[in-house]
């Protein structure tokens, strides 16, 4: 189930990323930076628990998305290193074009697009737009930022998507509760309120 692997990677990535920051180029993070660092990663870690329920996912393919994530985080930093922040975005996007369309030389894969934007609703396309528009915007944000700091730092931080995400569910949920439904009972409050706080105390650490 995506709603449920999606966030544990994410809360996992920021220690791939540490492990792979500090074998690659020696980053060590000290004092309030570390700290702070730790409370984000656990923040984001147990907002992700919230979601997840046993059984339903292969523990060893999420260790393994973990490890892919953090590699290519780090592998971008040291592009941008070395090339500069707009000639290493652009690279690293236009390899992802490359990996995209490789999959559609699967027939299999180019049916099932075909099929999923012949059977789409009309309003779609304008979600797709302004989804994929939003999800760009966002991505060349954090890239900036790793090109501009500490990798691990700005994984970390990337947790705090998970409060945004659920203030705005909480929001379109009252809109639209037949559409969007926050689980707020039991374990999941628990969790999503000690998460949301892990977060408040790194970022203050931060600041």
């Amino acid at each position: 189930d995506v709603s449920q692997v999606g966030p544990l990677v994410g809360g996992l990535m920021p220690l791939a990323v540490f492990f792979f920051a500090f074998w690659f180029f020696g980053e060590r993070l000290v004092g309030r930076e570390l700290l702070g660092a730790v409370f984000l990663a656990l923040g984001s870690l147990v907002l992700a628990l919230a979601t997840v329920v046993k059984g339903k996912f292969n523990p060893w393919l999420v260790f393994l998305a973990v490890g892919f994530f953090g590699l290519s985080a780090v592998l971008a930093k040291a592009l941008y290193t070395q090339t500069g922040f707009i000639t290493g975005l652009v690279l690293l996007r236009l390899g992802a074009f490359v990996g995209a369309l490789l999959l559609l030389l699967r027939p299999v894969y180019f049916q099932a697009i075909r099929r999923s934007f012949s059977s789409a609703a009309p309003q779609t396309g304008a979600f797709f737009i302004l989804g994929q528009s939003a999800g760009a915007a966002g991505a060349i944000l954090v890239n900036y930022a790793i090109a501009l700091g500490s990798v691990t730092v700005v994984s970390a931080l990337q947790g705090l998507q998970y409060v945004f995400l659920l203030l705005l569910t909480l929001f379109l949920g009252r809109l639209a509760p037949q559409v969007l439904a926050e689980d707020l009972s039991g374990r999941s409050l628990v969790f999503k309120i000690v998460g949301i706080i892990l977060l408040g105390m790194g970022l203050v650490l931060l600041i």
